[in-house]
């Protein structure tokens, strides 16, 4: 398989993309258990998912770590169709707001401000996310 830049989003990908979110959208439906769940009796799945994630980034298991991001993904895909049903947001928002804190938080790649190591990329994105608590009213 060819590699993708990270810039040229595939064809392969979203429609993997637009796979999962029907199958996402059948299980809400049609399987019980699915349907009962909201957002408070996810977490704990979430939680455990993202630390088996990490798990296995750590032990540099490229195999299992496919198959765990596979798991967390589908974690934020149903917590955002949760968002969808409740009329609040959906995946669309989300991926949205994400990439809004990303530009902003990295004004060393998006803009004026100069990092050219990765400590003064780190610093930059702390003195951002503090300047945005501070604006919100936070610590």
């Amino acid at each position: 398989m060819a590699e993708k830049s990270p810039g040229d989003p595939s064809a392969h990908a979203l429609g993997a993309l637009e796979r999962l979110d029907l199958i996402t959208r059948r299980l809400r439906r049609e399987c019980p258990w699915d349907r009962e769940q909201d957002e408070r009796s996810i977490v704990p799945h979430t939680v455990e998912e993202a630390q088996e994630v990490a798990d296995a980034a750590l032990a540099g298991d490229d195999e299992a770590l496919v198959e765990e991001l596979g798991d967390l993904l589908f974690q934020v895909w149903f917590l955002a169709l949760l968002l969808e049903e409740r009329g609040v947001g959906d995946l669309g928002t989300v991926a949205e707001s994400l990439t809004e804190k990303l530009i902003r938080r990295h004004p060393h790649v998006f803009g004026e401000v100069k990092a050219e190591t990765a400590e003064e990329a780190i610093e930059v994105w702390r003195r951002v996310k503090r300047e945005e608590k501070r604006d919100a009213g936070g610590a």
